[in-house]
């Protein structure tokens, strides 16, 4: 209902843009949130917002929209023009090594004392992360949890950490 308004609100917004030589990306995220398990209202609501995006945009010269989407919720959505966003869309993808590098690179912005450990232990420096290969990274996160866990320490902590972030199609997310 409020689609009219927000229309003339955002053209107005990319009008001042224009005016003032700039550009500014919208970003819808965590949009899989806020419908509690009322799905189908989920869809709904995004299936909306993708028909509304198809015609709005073109209009909009300075504001593009950044969706971030699950994959799966966005499979489940059918909507007429759903083929105008094909070859408009990029999958995001953690491999393993960008997991352990986003859990280093945390560590060491937020301990000093682990940075300084990892340092003299490992010879790690937050600028050299992205040249460490997946046995390196593993290695330096043992003081950060441990090389092995659980029953007779058995199960390396980063297959035990690996297997918790994945999904059933493999695909990984960093949680908290």
């Amino acid at each position: 209902q409020a689609a009219p308004q927000a229309s003339d609100e955002l053209q107005a917004i990319d009008n001042w843009l224009q005016a003032q030589g700039q550009q500014m990306w919208l970003l819808y995220d965590e949009l899989d949130a806020g419908f509690g398990q009322d799905y189908e209202r989920r869809k709904r609501a995004l299936e909306a917002l993708f028909v509304w995006w198809i015609e709005v945009h073109p209009g909009l010269k300075n504001i593009t929209a950044k969706i971030l989407l699950r994959e799966d919720i966005w499979d489940e959505l059918n909507f007429t023009n759903k083929g105008h966003f094909a070859g408009r869309f990029v999958q995001l993808r953690w491999v393993e090594d960008d997991l352990w590098r986003l859990v280093l690179r945390q560590a060491l912005l937020t301990s000093k004392t682990l940075a300084e450990i990892l340092r003299e232990k490992f010879g790690v420096d937050i600028e050299w992360l992205d040249s460490l290969e997946t046995g390196q990274l593993q290695k330096v996160l043992y003081p950060l949890w441990g090389e092995r866990m659980g029953r007779g320490n058995k199960a390396y902590t980063h297959n035990w950490i690996r297997n918790r972030i994945t999904d059933t199609q493999d695909n990984r997310f960093p949680r908290s």
